[in-house]
């Protein structure tokens, strides 16, 4: 159960009775009350801040009125500036609260200070936030356009530092900048012109020499990832991996060369069949007829194609046709190739691909690739 305020904001929810079917419990889970400005300030002194004050049930028994509370502060651009949760003072905690999650901001409302957790012993509703703690704390800073440029941590050591380029930015963590056995060995992420990440150098030191492996990502014009390579920068030392999607951009394929039988690097290329036969014509003469529904349905059988609606299809089988109706053939000729999964279904393939074939002994017209074109008169 779900009850709210004259204002529509949620006040309290109630959980089911597991004792009592159909019926809620007899008190509330969470209890939720909301103290506006101009219930904490006065003409004289006029509050700018509001409080939200949440009451969790942690009782035994959900007859039980035990809760536990947490009050946090939000000032008037709806940021969160601290919250007081619940200290344990039998537990020589130092105070009733322990307030959490206090933060300072800059002028253009970026976070500057995060502080670490103290404690409070006054009431929940006076809690002075305007008053920095003495913990300590870690600090951003920021750039003209507003992007992080470093990163400091409680001792003051900067644990990220940003170079900002053009499409690209060169990211340093406190061995890097410090003189070591990591040093310099900064990353660095480039975007292409969609803001999507198109390479990530990483940087180690090999003995002496400093070393650079990258990540590259390709796209395609619809915006799914294409291919990943990773490469040892001056080798020919490469994992690719790719993939491919269907009309409606969801991923049936995904292509590495560990679990990929016949894997091939590039994206266009189809996977390869582990049987692969070309079939000769079983006789001479001209091909009168091939039953495409017969090809179809014997596609379908070799895993090409879908029986039904959630069935997988297998990319690497298939058939290639070497001649066409109309076309004359010598006994023993390729007639087409064959590709199959295993040698079960490529043998039942191939019986009925050559059944499909009618023969003449005379020449046969070649059906007309085009039979007509709608609105001409002609069709």
């Amino acid at each position: 159960g779900v009850e709210y305020d004259g204002f529509g904001r949620l006040a309290a929810m109630y959980r089911p009775d597991p004792t009592k079917d159909g019926q809620l419990s007899p008190l509330p889970a969470v209890q939720i009350e909301y103290f506006l400005p101009p219930d904490l300030g006065t003409p004289q002194a006029p509050a700018h801040h509001s409080i939200i004050h949440t009451r969790t049930q942690d009782a035994a028994a959900l007859a039980d009125g035990e809760y536990l509370e947490s009050w946090s502060y939000v000032d008037g651009m709806g940021r969160t500036l601290v919250t007081l949760s619940e200290a344990d003072p039998s537990a020589e905690d130092a105070g009733s609260w322990i307030a959490s999650g206090q933060v300072t901001f800059d002028a253009k409302a970026a976070v500057k200070r995060k502080y670490l957790e103290s404690f409070y012993s006054g009431q929940p509703k006076t809690f002075p936030f305007g008053a920095l703690p003495a913990t300590p704390f870690g600090e951003q800073n920021y750039d003209a356009f507003g992007r992080q440029l470093t990163t400091t941590d409680l001792d003051n050591t900067v644990t990220l530092y940003s170079a900002y380029h053009a499409l690209s930015t060169d990211m340093w963590d406190a061995e890097d900048l410090t003189a070591g056995t990591h040093y310099q060995t900064f990353a660095t992420e480039t975007k292409d012109g969609h803001g999507r990440t198109a390479e990530t150098t990483e940087r180690f030191y090999e003995g002496a020499a400093l070393r650079e492996r990258v990540t590259r990502t390709t796209f395609l014009p619809t915006g799914e990832p294409q291919k990943i390579s990773r490469e040892l920068a001056g080798t020919s030392q490469k994992v690719v991996r790719w993939l491919r999607y269907d009309s409606l951009g969801r991923m049936v394929l995904n292509v590495e060369p560990n679990t990929s039988q016949g894997f091939t690097d590039d994206p266009e290329a189809l996977p390869v069949a582990p049987v692969i036969e070309e079939i000769a014509a079983p006789r001479r003469g001209w091909i009168a007829g091939i039953d495409a529904r017969e090809v179809g349905l014997t596609v379908v059988e070799m895993g090409g194609g879908r029986a039904k609606k959630d069935d997988a299809i297998d990319h690497a089988v298939g058939v290639v046709f070497a001649a066409k109706v109309g076309d004359w053939i010598d006994e023993g000729t390729t007639l087409f190739t064959l590709h199959s999964a295993d040698e079960p279904r490529h043998h039942a393939a191939q019986q009925r691909l050559l059944a499909a074939y009618t023969w003449s002994e005379r020449a046969v017209d070649a059906p007309p690739l085009v039979w007509g074109v709608v609105g001409d008169g002609r069709g």
